[in-house]
C-alpha cells in the first residue's frame, strides 16, 4: 500500500500523471526515463558549454538527405523555407508552415505570437543587412542540426555554402527521425509542401556542386563505368562528368587533376567524425577500400561536400556531364 502511494506520488513529482493513473511496470520505467532526463539536463547543458567546439560546416553536409532519409530537423528547415519565401516573395506573414509544423509538434509550449516576432525579426534583418554565416548554428558530435532551423533556411534561400557552427561534444539526445512526431496531425497538403520543398533542397545543393564528390584519372570509359558501377550498392549518384584533357593541371589534395572522371554522390551511410578542426565521413574509407581492391586507378573521394565543393568548382568549367551510370 505504502509503496502504491509513493509510487504515485513519484509520478505527480514527474508531472507526468495523477494520483488516480495505474501502476504497471511501463509506467514506472516511463516515469524513471522522464525523471533521468530532467536530472541530467543541468549536467548535460554544463558539459555542451565546457567542451563545445567552434566548426565551419558546409550547407550541404546539414542539408542532404542522412543515411537515406530526411530526419526532422531538416523537415523543419524545408517547412521554415516556405515561409521565409512566402514572406519576402509574397508578403505573407502568417507563416502556416511553421505553425502547423511546430505547433503540432509541441503544443503545449508554442507561443505563436513570440515565434511570429522573432521570425519576422529575422527575415528582416538578413533582408537589410544580409545573411551572417559567423552567426553559429548549433550541432552536435555527429553532425545532426539542434538548433538554427530558421538560419539554415535563410542560408539556402540566399545560397550560402558554409556556416559557422557550435558543435557539442556528444550525441543529441532529440530524436533524428519521425517514428514519434505527430505527423498524421499535419494536413496532407502541408506535409506535400514541405516535403516537396525538401526535395527542391536536395536539387538545388547538387545543381550548385554542394556534395560528396568522386575523382577517377584516364581516359579510359569502361574503366571509370566499372569502378562507379562498384559504388552503385553504397552511394546515390547524382551527375556524371567526364574532364577533357586539353587544361592544364589542377592541383588538389596532393593530386594532379589533368582528366578523368567525376560524379556526384550521397553516401548511403554518413557517420561524421571530428577531428583537428575538420571533419569527415567515415565511411568514405569503405568507399575507397571497396574501389582499391579492383583498381590501379588514381581515386579521390571527398571526405565531406565541402571538400566536394571545391573540387566541383576547379573541374565542372573544364569538364562535360556524360550519361549517367
Amino acid at each position: 500500500m505504502l509503496v502504491t502511494y509513493v509510487s504515485k506520488l513519484f509520478f505527480v513529482f514527474l508531472g507526468s500523471a495523477s494520483l488516480n493513473m495505474e501502476i504497471t511496470g511501463k509506467n514506472i520505467c516511463k516515469g524513471i526515463r522522464l525523471y533521468s532526463k530532467r536530472l541530467l539536463w543541468p549536467i548535460l547543458h554544463w558539459y555542451d558549454i565546457t567542451f563545445k567546439k567552434e566548426l565551419t560546416v558546409a550547407v550541404a553536409d546539414l542539408m542532404l538527405l542522412r543515411d537515406g532519409e530526411i530526419y526532422n530537423r531538416q523537415f523543419y528547415v524545408a517547412a521554415r523555407l516556405l515561409d521565409a519565401k512566402l514572406y519576402y516573395e509574397k508578403g505573407d506573414a502568417s507563416f502556416p508552415y511553421q505553425v502547423a509544423v511546430s505547433y503540432n509538434y509541441r503544443p503545449k509550449s508554442y507561443d505563436r505570437e513570440k515565434r511570429t516576432k522573432e521570425f519576422i525579426e529575422l527575415l528582416e534583418s538578413v533582408k537589410e543587412n544580409g545573411y551572417d554565416p559567423s552567426s553559429p548554428l548549433i550541432i552536435d558530435k555527429e553532425l545532426y542540426l539542434i538548433n538554427g532551423t530558421h538560419r539554415m533556411a535563410l542560408a539556402i534561400y540566399n545560397n550560402i555554402q558554409e556556416t559557422k557552427t557550435i558543435c557539442w561534444n556528444r550525441k543529441n539526445i532529440i530524436e533524428r527521425g519521425f517514428e514519434r512526431r505527430p505527423l498524421q496531425t499535419l494536413s496532407p497538403q502541408i506535409l506535400q509542401d514541405v516535403i516537396s520543398e525538401f526535395n527542391s533542397i536536395q536539387k538545388q545543393l547538387f545543381q550548385n556542386g554542394q556534395s560528396f564528390l568522386i575523382w577517377i584519372s584516364g581516359t579510359d570509359d569502361n574503366s571509370a563505368y566499372q569502378i562507379f558501377h562498384e559504388l552503385k550498392p553504397h552511394v546515390q549518384y547524382h551527375k556524371f562528368y567526364k574532364v577533357t584533357n586539353n587544361i592544364k593541371p589542377i592541383y588538389f589534395e596532393n593530386l594532379t587533376i589533368q582528366n578523368g572522371y567525376f560524379a556526384q554522390f550521397i553516401p548511403n551511410r554518413t557517420d561524421y567524425k571530428i577531428q583537428k578542426g575538420t571533419y569527415y565521413s567515415q565511411y568514405v574509407k569503405e568507399l575507397h577500400e571497396t574501389i582499391n581492391k579492383s583498381t590501379n586507378n588514381t581515386i579521390y573521394i571527398s571526405p565531406n561536400c565541402s571538400f566536394g565543393y571545391k573540387l566541383y568548382t576547379l573541374c565542372r568549367p573544364y569538364a562535360i556531364e556524360t550519361v549517367s551510370i
